[in-house]
């Protein structure tokens, strides 16, 4: 954003106090200018025009200027309003007190709020991290070579970073983005910004490379995030861990393409603009911030350690069997703060004393989550959580610190006071104790001074322009005493103070600052020991994650009836009863009809699944997929049996997508999503594939969709499931090594009134489809009979073998030419009619007639 800004108003100069706004606005010209003016935060100017709508509030005009302003103790719900649109926002306060400056208050700003820098609870999604991420790319224009993405959520202190190691390139970054959901983009050069379609919907900001010295595009991918928050954020640099590597195949992590994770709705629904339930959202029973944003990860990146995977579900089945261990647990865990969070505010020095009476909270109540795991049923039991309970360990110093010298209940702001105990300073505890005997005299003085005067309705008040004053209504200004003097007069009463008055609140306001400074200086100490205590506290977050998610897990699998998957080394996929758990959970597992699946090793590695549309093929495609991602991102899964050969990747083509803004057309977006998944696709892959070749002609659309089983049968014969309306694709069982097909299965029979009667069963079974019954689906969405009548007519005819339609239509519509040649009339059009004796044309048309009898 750039603001056009008049530096005049009205043709005057500006004035001095704009004068410094100006100033500031320059440094920080992209950023929303949040200007402190007393108790409100004003916008001036183009910043103003662009943040009232966005935050609701009026925008006015004064001496031309556009102008908006916000109380600064609502600021946060303002701000929040602002980052959702993608904003930023720098913040400039007053630096210096109003009422000891003589002249303008010095202001700066202190703080550049941006999406991917947030760390504050009020502006931050709890349930998941909040990543600020940087790319660096290289390569020819139009095409990327590499690239490198490097990514941190400043609020937890973690980072990621990685570069293209494989042949998936553009589509790998694609799918990191999509699993990340970064807030914020950083792209590096020219090449980075020409990335097509990474942006949309996120605040991006362009930076130009790195010196050469960090010349790896790895390297500039990190520095310039270094660089990014050094500029306006750098106390969040203390509080960021080395980076881990991102998740890959190389360090054990399944690949998700970007389309399985939108289109199986593992974590958001596919379409935005409505909101459904997810995988994510069956499984999450954490009851804890940490273990949810756990709980995300692992089903954005299922595991290829099948040891891994095998040992976590040892723990899944102790805490399903224990329900008593694992209902303890839960309680808890259950409200326990953000461990993670508060630690790095800690190291930014921003934690709050309720964040750090939170934090000493969590801390006591680890003995007891030890002792809960000692009541587990056997030792083997307990020696599976040992890895996880040796990362459970309070820090004693810390946690006495915090009892000691925290109060109970602190206040959420270091201002309001009361944040440190007494008995913890000897000269905090006698200030405390001058400001009591203080304000009791005020107190009795008030009560004196009303039996004095006769003044029944005389009160002590205090503000901070007068401090304390006697006020008195314009009734009983006649009583008032003489040695009382005037110091301000409103409309329906006088205030006045005594020199024993002022004496006085000299003496408490006096105690008053050095109690605050005091508190400031000993709560800092205590900010400051939390903070040497990073490392630890993220480990004991980590290991109370691990144990809220391992909980949330069995709670679920209990809950669904959910069972152990077996993990294969093979690339066999077999699957008893397997069921949809996000519309399980939404239709009830009584109505859910349940669905085998057996793949591999040697034979029956494709599936070409033909039948009826609404006969369920779609819900049977994404189940599958979903029980090979619950099974190695460790949950139980829905079915009565399942034994998963690790999968390595996951691709899909679902549904039908355009980006019209780059020029790709849905057949176009269909097609890379096609190519994709042909070029990287492995043995230990696992495909899913619907309608493929329906966004072009018949013809087209067949020879593509037959032409890409093949591909797959003698190139990587990964293990699929192939649905399509083309019931040509099934004569490729018994043709193709590892093809075979089934079909979705429906009943018909006669109704009263002479048309087929149709209910879907919801099974696939072996075997190839008879029909597709789509007519019977376009009654069901009400198309008018008169047009269904039609529809049976032609299809009977096209059943026929007719490529042409000659019967007329019935009643109330018009024929139709499906196809516009005949291989007859092409023949005929052949036929030079000069050359033809008599008798060769009397052949001619002879055979041609009979042609046509015959078809």
């Amino acid at each position: 954003m750039t603001n056009v800004i008049d530096t005049s108003a009205g043709g005057k100069a500006a004035t001095p106090l704009m004068q410094q706004y100006l100033g500031l606005k320059a440094r920080y010209a992209e950023e929303i200018l949040f200007f402190r003016l007393g108790d409100f935060y004003e916008m001036f100017f183009d910043d103003a025009a662009l943040a009232a709508p966005i935050m609701e509030v009026a925008l006015t005009q004064r001496q031309g200027i556009p102008m908006c302003g916000i109380p600064y103790h609502a600021m946060t719900g303002y701000l929040a309003k602002l980052i959702r649109a993608g904003k930023s926002v720098a913040i400039a306060e007053q630096m210096e007190d109003p009422k000891k400056t003589k002249g303008m208050v010095k202001r700066d700003v202190v703080r550049v709020v941006t999406p991917g820098t947030l760390v504050e609870d009020e502006l931050l999604p709890s349930r998941a991290n909040n990543f600020l991420v940087a790319i660096a790319a290289t390569g020819p224009r139009g095409g990327v070579v590499r690239w490198a993405l490097a990514a941190a959520d400043v609020s937890t202190g973690r980072q990621w970073l990685g570069e293209c190691a494989d042949d998936l390139q553009l589509n790998s970054l694609k799918s990191h983005l999509a699993a990340l959901s970064p807030s914020e983009i950083l792209f590096i050069g020219e090449t980075a910004a020409a990335l097509v379609g990474l942006n949309a919907g996120r605040a991006v900001t362009r930076l130009e490379p790195v010196p050469p010295s960090a010349g790896e595009l790895t390297a500039q991918a990190s520095e310039s995030i270094r660089r990014y928050l050094q500029r306006d954020h750098a106390q969040a640099l203390k509080s960021l861990r080395p980076a881990e590597p991102l998740p890959s195949a190389a360090n054990g992590v399944m690949f998700l393409d970007e389309t399985a994770i939108r289109h199986l709705e593992l974590v958001a629904a596919a379409d935005a603009s409505r909101p459904g339930p997810t995988l994510l959202s069956v499984l999450d029973r954490c009851v804890t911030a940490v273990g949810s944003r756990l709980l995300r990860w692992w089903v954005l990146h299922p595991s290829l350690d099948a040891a891994l995977i095998r040992g976590r579900q040892d723990q899944v089945e102790t805490l399903t069997e224990e329900s008593v261990v694992r209902t303890e647990l839960r309680t808890l865990l259950n409200g326990a703060a953000d461990i993670e969070r508060i630690s790095v505010r800690s190291q930014a020095g921003t934690a709050s004393p309720r964040d750090l009476a939170s934090l000493r909270d969590v801390l006591s109540r680890l003995p007891s989550v030890h002792e809960v795991f000692r009541r587990l049923a056997d030792r083997a039991a307990i020696e599976r959580f040992s890895p996880t309970l040796s990362r459970l360990k309070s820090p004693d110093e810390l946690m006495e610190t915090l009892a000691q010298e925290l109060a109970d209940e602190p206040p959420a702001r270091l201002l309001d006071g009361g944040v440190i105990r007494d008995g913890v300073d000897g000269e905090l505890d006698e200030l405390r104790g001058l400001r009591r005997h203080g304000k009791k005299w005020i107190a009795e003085l008030e009560t004196a001074e009303r039996e004095r005067t006769g003044i029944g309705s005389l009160k002590i008040g205090y503000n901070d322009v007068f401090g304390y004053y006697l006020e008195v209504s314009r009734a009983n200004v006649s009583k008032v005493p003489p040695d009382w003097i005037r110091k301000q007069t409103l409309a329906n009463a006088e205030r006045y103070i005594t020199p024993a008055l002022k004496e006085q609140e000299e003496k408490i306001l006096g105690a008053e600052e050095r109690i605050g400074a005091i508190e400031g200086r000993l709560f800092g100490d205590l900010v400051l020991r939390v903070a040497a205590h990073g490392p630890s506290l993220a480990r004991i977050a980590e290991a109370l994650a691990h144990i809220d998610v391992i909980a949330s897990l069995s709670d679920a699998a209990s809950e669904n009836g959910y069972v152990r998957p077996k993990i294969l080394e093979t690339v066999e996929f077999r699957v008893k009863g397997g069921r949809h758990p996000v519309v399980e959970r939404q239709l009830g597992r009584d109505r859910f009809i349940a669905n085998d699946l057996n793949l591999g090793p040697d034979k029956d590695r494709i599936a070409i699944i033909t039948g009826p549309n609404m006969a369920g093929k779609s819900t049977y495609l994404r189940q599958t997929a979903l029980i090979v991602i619950m099974a190695q991102m460790v949950s139980f899964v829905p079915a009565q049996s399942a034994d998963v050969g690790i999968v390595d990747k996951i691709f899909t083509r679902i549904g039908a997508s355009d980006r019209l803004s780059q020029g790709q057309s849905t057949f176009m977006v269909e097609m890379q999503e096609v190519a994709t998944l042909l070029a990287n696709a492995t043995e230990r892959s696992f495909l899913v594939l619907d309608e493929v070749g329906r966004g072009t002609s018949t013809y087209d659309g067949v020879s593509i969709a037959w032409a890409v089983v093949e591909h797959l049968s003698r190139i990587a014969s990964p293990r699929t499931l192939f649905a399509t309306h083309y019931f040509e694709l099934t004569q490729l069982e018994g043709r193709l090594d590892g093809v075979f097909n089934a079909h979705a299965t429906a009943k018909e029979w006669p109704g009263p009134d002479g048309r087929r009667q149709v209910v879907f069963l919801y099974q696939i079974q072996r075997g190839a489809a008879d029909r597709s019954y789509g007519i019977h689906v376009a009654e069901m969405a009400g198309v008018p009979s008169a047009c269904i009548d039609r529809a049976r007519e032609i299809l009977k005819e096209l059943e026929s073998g007719n490529h042409r339609i000659d019967k007329a239509p019935s009643a109330k519509t018009h024929q139709l030419e499906l196809f516009g040649g005949h291989p007859v009339l092409d023949d005929l059009r052949a036929v030079d009619v000069n050359a033809l004796t008599p008798l060769q044309a009397l052949n001619a048309l002879a055979g041609l007639k009979a042609r046509l009898e015959r078809e």
